[in-house]
């Protein structure tokens, strides 16, 4: 659709008086241009209108062309393809409007001027000779028309003929001009003159302000030249006009990103580090539920007021960590002693006497001499082919325990039997503890007088100690650096060989063994456990935790030289108890 931009018009109107018929033709000559201020080629359809008022009102003539443009000029004669009406007397103001290819009529309407109004003399064809003018301005009697400036009187006959042919010497219009180049005029002196914008005429100076608007614009034609520094603001971008590509690298600063836009899609995978993090930033809100395992704790940092009541189970309590300290008085009732875990050493003495037992009087077990037996100390002599003394144990306790602070415990002499002095025997396949134990700080433990060799079949547990610094005698049996205990441990924490003896085993977690010992001793630093771990596929490293008279913990780790960390792992292993009891 053509829109018109702007119409500048020529009107070349005549009217040609003669005596015998007037034409009634209107002359109507105009410029057009597109849009884009490009003027109109080819052929367009036009529709002229004529009013007697300025806006509104009815056509009093209507007439359409197909005319031709060239350049954006082009010219028509109104009265051509439809005649004027008689009731168009030209005797008051006219205004002429324009439609171009079926669109909207132009604005403002052109007003016509004095030239057609000489239409005006038709009407002379209906005076009569009676009605005759017979003077003109006083004159009377043969009157001579005579042209002045561009108008000529020519004389055919009886006709007369007066037309205006433009140029100089008339007090009219007589030329056109331009002084600045920025109109192109086709025949400046008339009788029909053409005027148009030449190529380069509209310049700066001749474009209002706010003048060229959008639609104005041709698609493209502003570039990076046409847009000023500065010029693009926050409301000239559309929504999602900005792409990755249009940003340049580093230019997004702090200040660019809005508070809360850096959600956790838009961080790469390990981007945040801890410099990037501010201090007390992590809230519990940030810590994902289980996030924070043993390794993330430093030591010491768990206190009462961060563990919940209840929240301390047998499974988190190690081996040996409630001491005396942590039992309230009172605390420790019938159910939490295991079944023989009260030793001699557990009962208190007070009220006891040398000689005294423990027996039950029928109300409560108190201290006592005993009613019948062997007292201490004793002696006898015998002289018999029989055993003298017969004592049988079908528990798990020691047969005869006896230890003397000064002299012996257990003296025995037999020297003419055929028998053992002492012959003691343990038909338990699975022994706890010794058959005899003997010990003195003073004096012989036990004395072998009968001439021949000391037989033993099983295990001898000697009760003299030997120190730092001592030297044991040549052929001479101590007890340090007894083994206590030995086991093939699989990673699940199972003890694999049947020849183990002495522990047992649990897996606590990830590279990490709980070890019990199956005797205690005396205390935690006369244990040594050494521990043998290897993995044909890892270089593994081992190691001894909570250390205690009754067990340790055992833990074995991988490096990871790709993390550069120590990282638990599940292995096979073998473990050596040995030390003082």
């Amino acid at each position: 659709m053509v829109h018109i931009s702007g119409l500048l018009i020529s009107l070349a109107l005549s009217v040609t008086c003669v005596f015998a018929q007037v034409p009634r033709t209107v002359s109507y000559q105009g410029f057009v241009t597109d849009s884009y201020m490009k003027p109109l080629t080819g052929q367009h359809h036009l529709e002229v209108r004529l009013y007697d008022v300025t806006t509104g009102g009815a056509a009093l003539h209507t007439e359409e062309f197909d005319a031709d443009f060239d350049n954006g000029v082009f010219s028509v004669a109104l009265g051509t393809n439809l005649p004027l009406s008689a009731s168009l007397a030209f005797d008051k103001q006219y205004w002429l409007g324009i439609s171009v290819d079926n669109g909207g009529e132009l604005i403002p309407r052109t007003r016509m001027h004095a030239v057609p109004y000489a239409l005006r003399s038709s009407y002379a064809e209906s005076v009569s000779t009676t009605a005759a003018v017979t003077s003109m301005n006083t004159v009377t009697g043969a009157v001579i028309l005579q042209g002045g400036g561009g108008t000529a009187v020519n004389q055919n006959g009886n006709i007369i003929t007066i037309s205006s042919t433009g140029g100089g010497g008339g007090t009219g219009v007589q030329g056109l001009q331009n002084l600045d180049g920025s109109i192109s005029i086709a025949n400046p002196n008339g009788p029909t003159t053409s005027v148009s914008i030449a190529a380069g005429g509209v310049t700066t100076a001749k474009i209002a302000d706010g003048a060229v608007t959008s639609a104005k614009l041709a698609p493209g034609v502003l570039g990076s030249a046409q847009i000023a520094d500065g010029s693009v603001g926050t409301a000239k971008l559309s929504d999602n006009a900005v792409t990755g590509a249009k940003i340049a690298d580093g230019s997004i600063g702090t200040q660019e990103l809005a508070d809360g836009s850096v959600t956790n899609p838009k961080l790469a995978a390990n981007a945040v580090s801890t410099s990037k993090i501010a201090d007390g930033a992590v809230t519990t809100s940030q810590i994902a539920d289980g996030s924070v395992t043993a390794a993330k704790l430093a030591p010491g940092v768990l206190n009462s007021a961060q563990v919940g009541d209840g929240s301390i189970t047998t499974a988190k309590l190690a081996d040996g960590a409630v001491t005396s300290a942590k039992l309230a008085a009172g605390a420790i009732g019938t159910l939490h002693i295991a079944d023989g875990s009260v030793t001699l050493a557990k009962l208190s003495t007070a009220g006891a006497s040398s000689g005294y037992v423990l027996t039950y009087n029928g109300s409560a077990a108190v201290w006592a001499a005993p009613p019948n037996g062997i007292s201490s100390p004793s002696s006898s002599s015998f002289s018999t082919s029989s055993t003298i003394i017969s004592l049988t144990n079908t528990g798990s306790g020691d047969v005869i325990d006896a230890n003397a602070s000064s002299g012996n415990a257990i003296d025995a002499s037999n020297s003419s039997a055929t028998e053992p002095t002492i012959y003691a025997t343990n038909t338990n396949s699975s022994p706890t503890a010794p058959v005899i134990r003997a010990g003195g700080v003073d004096g012989d433990v036990m004395t072998v007088t009968r001439q021949g060799d000391l037989t033993i079949d099983g295990h001898l547990v000697v009760g003299a100690t030997l120190g730092p610094s001592a030297t044991p005698d040549a052929g001479g049996l101590y007890r340090d650096n007894i083994l206590y205990g030995w086991g093939y441990i699989s990673s699940t924490g199972s003890v694999l060989s049947s020849s183990s003896f002495g522990i047992t085993c649990s897996r606590v977690s990830t590279g990490v063994y709980d070890i019990t010992y199956n005797r205690s001793f005396s205390s935690s630093t006369k244990g040594v456990p050494v521990i043998t771990v290897a993995d044909a596929a890892n270089v593994l490293f081992s190691g001894v935790a909570n250390l205690t008279n009754t067990g340790c913990r055992v833990l074995i780790y991988r490096l990871d030289l790709a993390q550069q960390l120590f990282i638990g792992q599940d292995a096979n292993f073998t473990i050596q108890i040995t030390g003082r009891p």
